[in-house]
């Protein structure tokens, strides 16, 4: 029975301690910074989440990333790369203010999108919001307010997809 009970114990603080996974490893990282900044229409295209202060997610994107990053952490980080890896795997608080005074949109997880996903999981988020096609999903826009979009697109940037905006045709899409 001891030797249960320290078993057990063991297992709890040795579940405690564990990193939480990256969404980004160095390797895509380095993907996503081979061009320049404002050069790769893809990256642009790409929707990005930060993590901002008061349990904020900032919605943004490479080249706004890029330019935090020359204006207020060259000197904290050595270099982009480092920095990136960061900022999107949600290693770093970023200040709201920052954000909003350079019109990126600033919001907080919508309460439904969050109780469907905890109590749910993506996969009932996929069948809800999502439409498959050949190589990806995309979103079916059925009265969402902009709040819930960003927060559906969250859960799913968070959990490793690609999300983007196909600005030619409106769309959002999401790539695993």
């Amino acid at each position: 029975m001891r030797k249960a009970l320290y078993i057990l114990i063991l297992l709890f603080f040795t579940s405690c301690n564990q990193e939480k996974k990256n969404i980004f490893s160095e390797v895509e990282i380095k993907e996503l910074t081979k061009s320049i900044p404002g050069t790769n229409i893809f990256t642009n295209t790409d929707i990005m989440f930060v993590k901002l202060e008061n349990e904020k997610v900032g919605f943004t994107n490479i080249r706004h990333l890029s330019r935090i990053f020359q204006s207020k952490y060259k000197e904290t980080y050595k270099n982009f790369d480092n920095f990136l890896f960061q900022a999107l795997n949600q290693k770093i608080s970023f200040s709201s203010n920052y954000f909003v005074e350079h019109n990126v949109s600033v919001f907080s997880i919508s309460k439904n999108i969050e109780k469907q996903y905890l109590t749910s999981g993506l996969s009932f988020l996929r069948e809800k919001y999502f439409e498959k096609r050949q190589k990806n999903f995309v979103l079916k826009n059925k009265n969402l307010t902009s709040h819930d979009i960003y927060s559906v697109l969250y859960y799913f940037y968070i959990n490793g997809y690609i999300t983007t905006f196909d600005d030619a045709i409106g769309i959002y899409e999401v790539w695993n």
